[in-house]
């Protein structure tokens, strides 16, 4: 069975340690589940794997969302690039301030894509001054791209195993 935090560790550890300046690497992926409407897993450099986050529909709703980076990217279908250690404007989600507050100072987040269209996003961060260089990007682009229907097929698999509990949201 493919195991959702076992793969983001090793994904994280592993890029860590080839070079990569990553914080945090956070992958969302959306679900069929009715009362599910994605799960979060992240990886932090610092501690590993944190407990996944179960988002429920209308979690969209909530006042949040509305303007941050992950709304952008769902809507726009295009990444989102901010360097977080200059000035940040009125204009600026509430979640770029909590991050840069953690100690980030580059947030970068794409969809990820299956056959069938956006299936969820893949986000990492930085906390370095640097941040990410362009070609930093390329490799994370690939990397994600090369990972969205695995990721999707581990969500879809745990969605299934759940509704067999007598559709218990547990």
């Amino acid at each position: 069975m493919l195991d959702r935090d076992a793969m983001l560790a090793g994904l994280g550890d592993k890029m860590q340690a080839e070079g990569a300046l990553l914080a945090r690497i956070r992958v969302a992926v959306r679900t069929l589940h009715p009362l599910v409407m994605a799960i979060s897993a992240t990886w932090k450099s610092a501690s590993g794997v944190v407990p996944a986050i179960e988002s429920q529909h209308g979690a969209e709703e909530n006042p949040a969302y509305r303007g941050s980076p992950l709304e952008v990217i769902f809507t726009t279908g295009q990444p989102c690039r901010r360097r977080l250690e200059g000035p940040l404007g009125p204009e600026d989600p509430e979640a770029l301030r909590e991050f840069r507050k953690k100690g980030l100072s580059h947030y970068y987040g794409r969809l990820l894509h299956m056959s069938s269209g956006p299936a969820g996003l893949f986000i990492v961060s930085s906390a370095t001054p640097c941040g990410f260089s362009d070609a930093d990007l390329e490799k994370i682009n690939l990397i994600a791209g090369a990972l969205s229907d695995l990721w999707h097929r581990i969500a879809s698999r745990r969605g299934a195993i759940r509704q067999c509990r007598l559709g218990r949201a547990d």
